[in-house]
């Protein structure tokens, strides 16, 4: 017993030791950039600092005007309430978790949070940011500077920013890992997967192209460009770790829903992907799981519902701030598979026909269905959108997922052409 006992830690200690250092991989890749910025390291391609680039300068606005809005909204009367609202819902929250009802001690001080925040960034300036939840972590981070009449300046904001989108990287390297093994009962499986994630960002240009690094997609994928994809895909992960859980309790669905209903507030279209997960919940778990798990996610809805005519409206017009028919067009289905910037034919044909298999060895219908739904909506919101070929970051969302099926593929694989050239025994 005590040399299996020994076994088992030294296995774990391996697992965490490995897992310690994709995740300083993943970090240590932006940070080399920057460092031998403005010279051009291997496989990497060449960045010259500046605090913002493209959508961050709109997200950026955000933040300073989050911070105007604080300042004339919630100091005085409602922020008063604010408070006093908060010490009621933590104070009933307590209570609730005393008596074992964790899951609504959760979402209780969560739910009051969001209200508090859905009345802030109602109040906001519009700044040409589509959504808010990502100036929101942002603005959190970059409090200190207000806190201490330090003026917000774009050279000021990069460090917290930065450090978060780094933080939601590494997140997600644990996250992949956890899906692998959860999903396949196998540790290879998380560690190949998170290998994958943790690499990404070396072997995409030699598989892809240099054309992987059009637009800023590279950029935006590591963290240097402060786009809202590295938290977008945190959130999602993270959130589909939990409902693999071998045993998914009351707690873990709330918080998973929680996550997912930001992560709409960071990204609009992981709403979809939030309720067709819902649906497999309820066929899995039962309707008290889904409602607990759906629950969550309407938990963040004030806050989306908040900045709704600051974001992708047409605020003068009332009407949705663009055209669908315009921007969604069979056509365009064509015209993105064939010229995106990033999944090319190479990487098509590196990715999917593993992932395929993959699909084969994960342990149940709950596990194929947690894993390719998500992937299967992405692709249905995005693959008629105009610009997707040259936005392939909308699909960074589901590329862990994606891993972890190439993962269990390749072991699959592995196992099979093991067993056939294994040598029969003699008689």
């Amino acid at each position: 017993m005590g040399r299996r006992a020994a076994r088992a830690t030294g296995s774990d200690a391996t697992w965490v030791s490995v897992i310690a250092a994709l995740v300083a991989l993943r970090v240590l890749i932006p940070l080399a950039v920057i460092a031998a910025s403005p010279a051009k390291l291997p496989l990497l391609p060449a960045y010259s600092y500046a605090p913002l680039n493209g959508d961050s300068f709109g997200f950026y606005e955000t933040v300073a005007n989050i911070f105007e809005a604080f300042r004339g909204v919630l100091i005085g009367w409602i922020g008063l309430a604010s408070l006093a609202l908060m010490a009621c819902f933590s104070s009933a929250a307590v209570i609730l978790w005393r008596g074992g009802v964790r899951w609504l001690a959760v979402l209780l001080p969560a739910f009051g949070s969001s209200l508090v925040v859905g009345v802030l960034v109602h109040e906001i300036a519009a700044s040409g940011a589509g959504v808010v939840g990502w100036p929101l972590v942002w603005a959190l981070a970059t409090f200190p500077l207000p806190l201490f009449d330090i003026a917000l300046t774009p050279d000021r904001a990069f460090p917290s920013g930065l450090a978060l989108t780094l933080i939601a990287n590494a997140a997600t390297v644990v996250a992949t890992a956890l899906i692998g093994v959860r999903a396949t009962g196998r540790r290879s499986v998380g560690l190949i997967a998170a290998g994958l994630y943790a690499t990404w960002p070396l072997w995409v240009g030699i598989v892809a192209g240099s054309r992987a690094w059009e637009n800023g997609q590279w950029l935006v994928d590591v963290g240097l460009h402060l786009y809202a994809e590295p938290v977008s895909t945190a959130l999602v992960v993270v959130s589909l770790a939990l409902l693999l859980h071998p045993r998914l309790s009351a707690t873990s669905a709330a918080v998973a829903g929680l996550l997912l209903g930001f992560a709409t507030a960071v990204k609009l279209t992981n709403g979809p992907v939030a309720a067709v997960l819902d649906v497999i919940v309820a066929l899995q778990c039962g309707l008290r799981r889904a409602a607990i798990f759906a629950l969550g996610g309407i938990v963040t809805a004030p806050i989306v519902f908040g900045f709704w005519s600051k974001g992708y409206v047409d605020t003068s017009g009332g009407r949705g701030g663009v055209d669908l028919d315009a921007l969604y067009q069979w056509r365009f289905v064509s015209v993105n598979a064939r010229t995106s910037t990033i999944f090319t034919g190479a990487m098509l044909l590196v990715l999917v026909p593993l992932a395929a298999v993959g699909i084969l060895s994960l342990i149940g219908w709950f596990q194929r269905a947690i894993l390719v739904a998500p992937i299967i909506v992405t692709i249905v919101l995005y693959a008629s959108y105009y610009v997707t070929n040259q936005h392939p970051r909308f699909y960074y969302v589901i590329l862990p997922s994606v891993f972890v099926l190439f993962a269990a593929g390749a072991v699959l694989i592995w196992e099979l052409s093991r067993r056939r050239v294994r040598p029969s025994p003699e008689r």
